[in-house]
């Protein structure tokens, strides 16, 4: 009976073809081990280096596959360099690529390196510095831009509550004073409540005082990164946009809109954020 052993564990199935397609082409037999058609969530590890794919191959065939897969990996870096896109790079390009080898991927590394040697290059120890400087500072460049942009976002939620009150409470005194940019359903309510008089003008400011805070509440969990509260805070807002839509407020539509994106201009920094981390 064949004994089958361990040749090389994968991430995922997918990373493993390389090696499954060599040994068909070469009518090796194999076999593969996937854990993940054999988790089981009482007995799951916390190591993720455990939930891997395993390809055992014969114990007699593991001399003559190894050449084979050392062989076709060498291929596939030679031709991988021939016109690759490293060789169109500047000077300076290619030398960030060395400086910096933990953004690239080892092959393109190992092609800017062979770039190096073509062109000759010979960076002193005060180029590789600048370089890594530079890099740094176009990073925080990019993470203050991110960081303004979500400040400026969840800080609207908090600027249609308050000048939707002040509109509101400029309603009931009687003055003209009007911020474009407040809710149009509080308006709405200042003007049904007006056409009542008496107490339910006092019962229309009660309102409309209720109706702004829920945007506060939007804006205290946007400032924690929540992006439901953003998601939620740019359909509400868009819904309420409807209500000047409506009455031909073109102004305030315009704004409305002006505001909706600064808000999504927060939520997407957010989320770019969160997808970053993720990787």
């Amino acid at each position: 009976m064949d004994n089958y052993i361990e040749f090389q564990r994968f991430p995922d199935l997918n990373s493993a073809y390389e090696l499954i397609d060599i040994l068909e082409a070469n009518r090796i037999p194999y076999q593969v081990d996937d854990s993940a058609t054999r988790f089981d969530i009482a007995n799951a590890s916390t190591n993720p280096m455990e939930n891997q794919v395993i390809v055992r191959i014969r114990e007699t065939d593991f001399e003559t596959v190894n050449q084979l897969f050392a062989k076709n990996t060498s291929q596939a870096d030679e031709n991988s360099g021939v016109d690759h896109y490293l060789y169109t790079f500047s000077d300076n390009d290619i030398i960030d690529v060395i400086a910096n080898p933990e953004e690239w991927t080892e092959l393109e590394v190992k092609i800017a390196n062979e770039i190096f040697k073509q062109r000759g290059l010979k960076p002193t120890a005060e180029l590789i510095k600048s370089v890594r400087k530079e890099k740094i500072q176009e990073q925080e460049k990019k993470a203050k831009e991110t960081k303004s942009r979500f400040v400026i976002g969840y800080s609207w939620f908090l600027w249609i509550a308050i000048l939707s009150i002040i509109n509101s409470i400029d309603f009931a005194i009687h003055n003209k004073l009007f911020f474009i940019c407040g809710l149009g359903i509080v308006q709405v309510v200042d003007e049904i409540m007006n056409m009542a008089k008496g107490h339910f003008v006092i019962i229309g400011l009660i309102i409309n005082l209720l109706l702004p805070s829920v945007f506060i509440v939007f804006w205290y969990y946007a400032k924690k990164k929540q992006q439901w509260a953003f998601l939620t805070g740019i359909i509400v807002y868009g819904l309420d946009t409807i209500i000047f839509i409506i009455n031909r407020d073109w102004w305030s539509v315009g704004f409305h809109v002006f505001v909706l994106a600064l808000i999504s201009g927060g939520y997407e920094s957010l989320k770019k954020k969160y997808e970053t981390l993720a990787k």
